[in-house]
């Protein structure tokens, strides 16, 4: 899936795609200093959200401050700036930033090399540009509304990206849990064996924008999880579906990052998938 326009630039919102996986190459290197000496990090619990650290902290203000001065007049809705200001929504209808800077914070501070960069553009009420990013392997998906999808290795592109259709007997998923304990945590474990039951397999990995990418790319064929942040999932989201496959809230209603839950599959598994967490 391909662009006929000159790589990576949208006329729309004037982003050339190359310059800002530039920028978040920059900033998945600072993660991996800081990932070398993680007995410095200074790590605080976010009530109901988890763990943060500097990292998190100062990789968010290397990529507001590089994007901030590559396109002027832009607003950011950013996790930690967010969660200072209890801000989950837009403020404008400007070109808007959507960042995650470490989906995987309990895995980064583990040592687990599964932790990404989230990078997404929201402008005229959609989602219009995402990246994700995964530093330790270099790996960088991009996806642009309406163009298509792009996967890299280091700099080297895998070629075209197209979603397994798979059956949802023969998927093999992803998920994860809401952080808040209680009635709704123990919903989200009824859900969860309810598709075990129908599915090849289920893996819980901790970072939902990987998670929603290799669904496109494999070896996973789909995700579903409910209570995600809009930077959680945009870029992810966009990435499945121009990778051909399908994305909705549990209701099975057209995607947006601000809804509170999502499924992505291909889009032979879809209905079924639906039907089953629709009846927990």
């Amino acid at each position: 899936m391909r662009s006929k326009k000159k790589a990576g630039v949208s006329v729309m919102t004037k982003v050339n795609a190359h310059s800002v996986s530039e920028i978040i190459i920059e900033a998945g290197d600072l993660l991996l200093d800081f990932q070398k000496k993680l007995g410095e990090l200074k790590v605080e619990n976010k009530p109901n959200e988890g763990l943060v650290s500097n990292a998190d902290k100062e990789t968010e203000e290397l990529l507001i401050k590089k994007l901030g001065d590559a396109f002027a007049d832009s607003e950011f809705l950013a996790e930690e700036d967010s969660y200072a200001r209890k801000e989950k929504k837009l403020r404008s209808n400007k070109l808007h930033w959507l960042i995650d800077p470490l989906d995987g914070t309990n895995n980064f501070l583990s040592g687990f090399d599964y932790f990404s960069i989230s990078v997404a553009t929201f402008f005229d009420g959609r989602v219009n540009h995402g990246w994700v990013y995964r530093p330790s392997t270099k790996e960088m998906f991009f996806a642009e509304h309406g163009i298509g999808s792009s996967y890299t290795v280091n700099g080297v592109d895998q070629g075209k990206i197209k979603i397994s259709d798979v059956s949802l007997s023969s998927s093999m998923l992803t998920t994860g849990f809401c952080v808040e304990k209680g009635q709704e945590f123990d919903k989200e474990f009824e859900i969860f064996k309810s598709v075990m039951r129908k599915c090849r397999g289920v893996r819980r990995l901790g970072s939902a924008a990987l998670d929603l990418c290799y669904s496109a790319t494999g070896p996973w064929n789909g995700f579903w999880e409910r209570g995600l942040s809009p930077w959680d999932v945009a870029a992810g989201a966009l990435f499945v579906l121009e990778s051909g496959g399908v994305v909705t809230n549990y209701q099975g209603e057209k995607f947006s990052p601000f809804d509170s839950s999502i499924v992505a599959s291909s889009q032979s598994a879809h209905a079924d998938f639906i039907k089953l967490i629709g009846k927990n």
